[in-house]
């Protein structure tokens, strides 16, 4: 699988945050944490989500219904992470 990004409106994005990153997180706590799995969000101005190849297949039923769509892996630079395994 590739990186995926979920693309949100303002209005979305506000309520939505924390939803999305919840969700994941329990399917993330319960597939046992792996540490390839890694959910960002953007830093740029854009309200965009994005899925580490690992992430995106765990959550992949939740962004196919979401519209998320493949992406190239992003810098690093311009996400702040939100969910990933410490060492």
């Amino acid at each position: 699988m590739t990186w995926m990004r979920l693309e949100m409106t303002a209005d979305e994005s506000g309520g939505e945050l924390e939803g999305i990153q919840e969700a994941f997180f329990a399917v993330w706590t319960s597939a046992g944490t792996p540490k390839e799995a890694r959910m960002y969000a953007s830093r740029i101005g854009e309200n965009a989500f994005y899925f580490s190849p690992a992430a995106a297949n765990l959550f992949s039923a939740v962004l196919k219904n979401r519209g998320a769509e493949p992406c190239s892996e992003p810098s690093y630079d311009d996400l702040s992470i939100l969910v990933q395994r410490e060492s």
